[in-house]
């Protein structure tokens, strides 16, 4: 690889997701930066409650970023789509 910019599938840059609103909201995870490449297996662990399933559903376009992108080919992750898959 020679690490151009077209050779990321998936961008991930400064996510915050919180739940909730106010001083009732819930931070799930912050400040993750990943860059995917087209071709790459990516495996995530942690223990429970981590904030590994709400990565993923910001990925697949389940919820939205309280602050951050997501991007995929350099168009922003909006709701679901037929080219990502998620499974637990």
């Amino acid at each position: 690889m020679t690490g151009s910019k077209s050779e990321v599938l998936i961008d991930i840059k400064n996510l915050k997701i919180s739940y909730g609103k106010g001083e009732d909201s819930i931070l799930a995870i912050e400040d993750i930066n990943l860059e995917i490449r087209r071709g790459e297996f990516l495996c995530i662990l942690g223990p429970s409650g981590c904030g590994k399933s709400t990565l993923l559903k910001a990925v697949a376009g389940y919820i939205e970023p309280t602050e951050g992108t997501c991007l995929m080919d350099d168009k922003p992750i909006v709701g679901p789509d037929w080219h990502r898959g998620v499974v637990f």
